[in-house]
């Protein structure tokens, strides 16, 4: 194992010049020493740089930075920075490893034992020294026990695996697992279509099966139809006599009726309102000459009103008048005792003063004012003043500031108020917005709704609207009526012309070549093509006639055959006819110039397209989209007004749901009358309307909900601003007032110094004073000089007194003099005639209200009159209408009670024919359908007896309802059908519901047989090359499923041998450090008793989950690493340090400051450890601050920076490490720690717990 000999640092950080350490010696601990920022951490940084760390980790940010001073741009590098460490290896041979810095600062230079090598080479050769300076196997840097104790799980197994290079395998771990992710994609891809084909493979079978089946089931329909036709015709029959029966009761009490109501009005009562008239117009009369006397009254009252008001106007002017005079009056008098007061007063201060004058001399007046000038004279007097006008001005700059102070405190806290209630209006109107929010989100939802609801009603009424195309025209009541039925038995035919002639001759009839995929499009083909669906499509003209002559021969009646050889073939592959070539096919005469051509798409299996031209045939089957949708509905485009237009009526879900509502094999009359029609279409209308108008209401709301919004937003941000600007106004205000307050101490400072200043002078003043007032005491034989100073106050405040007293007495005499100008100018014999001109209006007052009280009482009793003529008008034309309207009402009872007779009589007999009409309608329906489906039904004939006859009412009946009805007389009274057929117990059933429960009987085998019929899912275009081409798409997807799981299967077992490889490196160097965190745990806790445990947190990958690091102190229970105090997290952060270093078993271990927050045993237990590790052949440098690593110190490397290497400017000066090194052996290790603490300037060396 190799170790550390000597190192050579050039240049490096903080060492400037060249410095040698060593030789060091491996059987000690090298202990670093000195304070902090002079070189410590700089010399393991150089011990890391010449072992291959990078700049990173070094503390620097760039290459340049690492040399002494760092490099400037267009500066020289020195000419030497290196470092060079010489190593020894086994058998004492020693190994020179050094790291330079060349091209500026740019790179760095490798050598061996002086031989420039690569980086690559230089690090292999320190690898095989086990120096790895890329994870730094050798040094603990300053703080990197703190870095691995804030670790989480998942960084402290992203740590293991770049310390174990297992992360070498990551690379293809990752890429063999994205690869085989794609591929199990690829197999699920795969398998869904093989089980989709599957599928269809099966689906195909079934079908197959199922046509033969329904071939079998359809002959049993045609036993059941005629029975069923038969009963129902018999019970129309009998309904119809009845109905007859009815209809002439019904008539003759039409005629009572219409005789009893032209009697009822011919009653009159005009007499009555005559006599009413009269009386009325009496009353009014009154009426009229009791409001012209109440208005004579009222204007003589408001001229009454009017000159008392002037009256009492100006008798309010002369009262107040001669208020006014009596006031003068008062203040005058009160003038003239004061005046007199006030002499009184001034002569008995006069007196007073003349008393005390007489009693002080002028010489002594003289004297004292001497000495009092003398005094004030004086250099201390000026200075006393001098100091108390400055005291007056700092006092009144105080009071100033005392006052700004307070201001400014009022200010602050009005401000503080006032932000607070911002603060509040803010949070109002932040919850104002928040509730406008909620409301405009339920208003868009609500109107997103209404949005919703409004275009499924336009969809709706389009589907409607489309509707229009069934109906002939305006007048048209019904639609056009369905003969699809009829079609249904016409096969047989067809099936004996094809066996006769051959299938490649006898295409068939346009309805099965049609093949429709519900019954709901059976009305919309019928009102196209009519009797259209019967034609029979033959290839050639020659097979026609042959056709024709066969089906005469054989009594099987009349067919119209359509030769394909007369087909004119677009260019779209569609086959086109005129219509007067398919009615000229039977006689052989074909039009070649024909215009109106009919397309036949050559796909027939899908159906049939008929325009009305064929210039519009082109144009729809050119048309892509529309020619698919067409197929979508079978194929069928056909309009009067366009074939667009029927395509969209085809397509109409309104249609579909109305057909798809009660369709039935034997009752397929259910097209919605126009009356039907309309009716949805309003409804369809309004609720699209209401829609509408809601919508509407809702986007006003929320336009004026958006705009208070904003302006609630603009609102808060006016008050942020605000809140904001009085925030800085506050700190402002406070600053203010810390400066004013600093202001007022300073001056309340000053002003005390100079009172102290004023007292002192005033003691040096009073001294002086004492001696020249006991002068002046002696000589006017005064005993106290204050007696004197009292009397000349005395003097002074009467002084005083009499000149404020005279003031008093000129102001009290001008204001005299006014009040007697204002008294001369007044007359007394005018007051006098005011107060009776006062008494003569007061008089006339209350004459005046005589009178009008006179005329309100007039007025209220005319106004009493008229309401009680009013009254008795009101009442007599009440009396008038309600005879009117009882006479009134009673003829109108009368004449509504026999319309309602009358109306309920032509009720029944509107009932009774529409019940008639729809019998008859009925009867024709059911002939009809008989027709349709071939049946031939047993008929009456007068000349001929008994006979069958079958197509006899193959037609459509006329759109006009009168021609409808008359076609539907003519028809019963000429048909009679022979009902011997019909069921005995049916013909002798005298109860409708024994009839209908019979006939209910008979149409549910019907329907049962016909729905088993349809449940069978028959497809025309399913062949068995079909299903064979299912089989092999089958067959190759399972294949591609074999060849993917082989794939699959190469990709997992490469994984899995990445993966072991990768998780046994792991799990090789977590369970070593597993073993040595314990130990060393137990030695730095000095506990055999304390456990320390890593815990995978997925142990089959331990890589891709993290590693959890659980402690037990002594007489503690099982603690997780994050929830170990900050000293029990030190221990076990360096525990886990020193187990990893101990596991990478390195030649030498390098601690910077490991021990910083260790207390003084864990200090000692960690320096023990560290001579065991010396002991088993480890080199340890350890850089400390601590007191024990000073006194235990074996090879002591002192270190300290110096200022006395200056060169140019002083910018310039660089402190440069120097070292200091010592052999500690030859010292006792004396544990002086107390003895230092007692000296202040040690303290540094102590920072343990004694």
């Amino acid at each position: 194992m190799g170790f550390l000999r000597t190192l050579v640092i050039c240049n490096f950080k903080s060492y400037r010049g060249e410095h040698s350490f060593g030789p060091f010696d491996d059987g000690k601990i090298l202990t670093i020493l000195g304070q902090n920022g002079e070189g410590k951490s700089n010399f393991t940084d150089a011990i890391a740089f010449v072992f291959g760390d990078k700049s990173g980790s070094l503390r620097a940010r760039h290459l340049r930075d690492l040399c002494f001073g760092g490099i400037t741009k267009g500066s020289a590098i020195p000419s030497n920075c290196y470092v060079s460490a010489q190593c020894c290896v086994d058998d004492n041979v020693a190994v020179e490893f050094k790291r330079a810095l060349v091209s500026q600062g740019r790179s760095c230079q490798f050598s061996v034992d002086s031989r420039i090598v690569t980086q690559k080479e230089y690090l292999d050769r320190l690898r095989d020294l086990g120096i790895d300076g890329l994870t730094q196997n050798f040094i603990v840097q300053q703080g990197a026990v703190d870095k691995m104790g804030i670790m989480n799980s998942t960084q402290r197994t992203e740590y293991f695996e770049r310390i174990s290079k297992s992360l070498e395998f990551k690379k293809p771990y990752d890429e063999l697992l994205k690869k085989r992710e794609e591929e199990h994609a690829k197999l699920a891809e795969v398998s869904a279509k093989h089980a989709t084909a599957r599928k269809d493979m099966l689906r195909l079978k079934a079908e197959l099966k199922s046509r033969d089946q329904y071939e079998k089931e359809s002959k049993n329909l045609e036993a059941l139809n005629l029975q069923i036709r038969l009963m129902e015709l018999h019970d129309a029959e009998r309904q119809l006599e009845e109905c007859e029966e009815s209809l002439a009761t019904l008539r003759s009490a039409e005629a009572e009726q219409k005789t009893l109501i032209s009697n009822v009005q011919q009653k009159d009562y005009s007499s009555v309102e005559q006599n009413y008239e009269a009386l009325l117009k009496r009353i009014k009369g009154d009426i009229s000459k009791k409001v012209k006397l109440r208005a004579t009254v009222e204007k003589t009252m408001l001229t009454f009103l009017h000159e008392n008001d002037k009256r009492q106007q100006r008798l309010n002017y002369l009262r107040q008048k001669i208020a006014d005079r009596q006031k003068k009056k008062a203040k005058l008098a009160e003038a003239e005792s004061s005046l007199r007061k006030n002499v009184e007063e001034s002569q008995e201060k006069s007196r007073r003063l003349a008393e005390l004058k007489g009693s002080v001399s002028s010489e002594q007046v003289a004297m004292y004012e001497q000495i009092k000038l003398s005094l004030s004279a004086e250099s201390v007097g000026v200075r006393i003043r001098e100091i108390e006008a400055e005291r007056g001005l700092s006092e009144q700059t105080a009071e100033r500031l005392d006052r700004t102070i307070c201001s400014v405190k009022e200010q602050l806290i009005d401000l503080k108020e006032r932000q607070e209630d911002v603060m509040e209006d803010r949070g109002l109107k932040m919850e104002t917005v928040m509730g406008m929010e909620r409301e405009m989100a339920e208003l868009q939802a609500r109107k997103a709704e209404l949005e919703q609801m409004h275009k499924t009603a336009m969809t709706k009424k389009e589907h409607i609207e489309a509707l229009k195309v069934i109906y002939k025209g305006e007048g048209c009541e019904q639609p056009i009526k369905a003969n699809y039925a009829r079609h249904k038995t016409s096969k047989s035919v067809v099936r004996r012309l094809k066996t006769k002639f051959g299938e490649e001759s006898i295409f068939g009839r346009i309805y099965d070549l049609m093949k429709p995929c519900d019954l709901k499009y059976a009305h919309a083909f019928d009102a196209a093509l009519k009797d259209r669906l019967n034609w029979i499509v033959v290839s050639c003209n020659e097979v026609a006639k042959a056709c024709s002559s066969y089906l005469f021969e054989n009594g099987l009646g009349q067919e119209v055959f359509v030769p394909l050889s007369k087909f004119k073939i677009s260019s779209q592959k569609s086959l086109y006819a005129s219509e007067e070539r398919l009615y000229q096919a039977l006689s052989g005469c074909f039009t070649v110039d024909s215009e109106k051509f009919y397309p036949i798409s050559s796909h027939v299996c899908e159906g049939i397209a008929l325009c009305e031209t064929a210039s519009e045939a082109e144009h729809v089957m050119s048309t892509v989209e529309q020619l698919e949708s067409a197929v979508a509905l079978d194929g069928f485009l056909y309009s009067e007004q366009g074939a667009a237009a029927f395509a969209h009526c085809l397509k109409s879900p309104a249609l579909i749901e109305w057909f798809s509502s009660g369709i039935t094999d034997d009752n397929d009359d259910f097209l919605p009358s126009r009356a039907d029609w309309e009716r949805k279409l309003l409804s369809v209308n309004e609720e699209a309307g209401r829609c509408s108008v809601e919508k509407e209401k809702i986007s006003e709301q929320l336009q004026g909900l958006k705009r208070s919004l904003e302006g609630a937003q603009r609102v808060i941000e006016n008050l942020v601003t605000t809140e904001n600007a009085m925030k800085e106004h506050a700190v402002s205000l406070e600053k203010q007032l810390a400066e004013l307050e600093h202001q007022k101490r300073l001056l309340l400072h000053e002003i005390a110094d100079k009172e102290n200043q004023v007292k002192l002078l005033k003691d040096e003043q009073s001294s002086s004073a004492q001696k020249l007032l006991a002068t002046f005491c002696d000589r006017f034989g005064i005993s106290d000089i204050k007696d004197y100073e009292a009397l000349q106050n005395e003097m002074t405040k009467i002084k005083a007194e009499l000149e404020i007293l005279s003031n008093t007495a000129q102001k009290l005499q001008a204001e005299k003099g006014l009040l007697e100008d204002d008294f001369a100018a007044e007359n007394e014999e005018d007051a006098e005639e005011d107060v009776k001109s006062c008494q003569f209006l007061e008089e006339e007052i209350n004459r005046y209200i005589e009178v009008i009280s006179s005329s309100t009482t007039n007025i209220g009793r005319i106004d009493q009159a008229i309401s009680e003529l009013k009254k008795e008008l009101s009442t007599n034309e009440q009396r008038k209408a309600d005879m009117v309207k009882k006479c009134h009402q009673e003829s109108y009872d009368a004449k509504r009670r026999l319309e309602t007779e009358l109306a309920e009589v032509l009720s029944h007999i509107s009932t009774a024919n529409r019940n008639k009409e729809r019998l008859l309608l009925l009867r024709h329906d059911l002939l009809n359908k008989a027709a349709r489906s071939n049946l031939e039904l047993p008929f009456l004939n007068e000349n001929e007896g008994p006979s069958r006859r079958s197509n006899v009412f193959n037609y459509t009946l006329p759109v006009n309802a009168e021609e409808r009805r008359r076609c539907l007389r003519e028809e019963a009274e000429a048909v009679k059908l022979d009902f011997k057929l019909v069921p005995k117990p049916f013909a002798d059933a005298s109860d409708d519901q024994t009839r209908q429960e019979l006939l209910n009987e008979k149409k549910a085998l019907l329907k049962a047989t016909s729905n088993k019929l349809q449940k069978l899912k028959v497809s025309n275009s399913v062949t068995p090359a079909d299903l064979e081409q299912a089989q092999r798409v089958v067959e190759n997807l399972t294949g591609q499923i074999k060849a993917l799981k082989v794939a699959i299967q190469a990709i997992d077992d490469e994984f899995s041998g990445v993966k072991e490889r990768r998780t046994l490196r792991f799990d090789e160097f977590f369970t070593r450090v597993n073993e040595n965190v314990l130990d060393l745990y137990r030695i730095v806790t000095d506990d055999v008793s304390a456990y320390a445990q890593l815990i995978l947190e997925d142990v089959g990958e331990p890589y891709a989950a993290g590693v959890q690091y659980a402690c037990v102190l002594p007489s503690k229970t099982a603690t997780m690493f994050e929830m170990m105090s900050s000293g029990e997290q030190a221990l076990a952060a360096l525990a886990l340090a020193l187990a990893v270093h101990a596991t990478l078993n390195t030649p030498m271990l390098i601690l910077d400051e490991v021990d910083a927050a260790l207390d003084m045993h864990n200090t000692d237990r960690m320096f023990a450890f560290l001579h065991t590790a010396i002991k088993k052949g480890v080199q340890v440098f350890v850089v400390s601050h601590r007191f024990e690593f000073l006194y235990r110190a074996e090879h002591v490397l002192g270190l300290y920076a110096t200022e006395d290497d200056i060169e140019g400017d002083i910018e310039q000066v660089r402190k440069s490490t120097k070292a200091l090194s010592l052999d500690a052996t030859p010292f006792p290790d004396r544990d002086n720690r107390a003895f230092l603490t007692e000296s202040p300037q040690n303290r540094d060396w102590s920072q343990v717990m004694l």
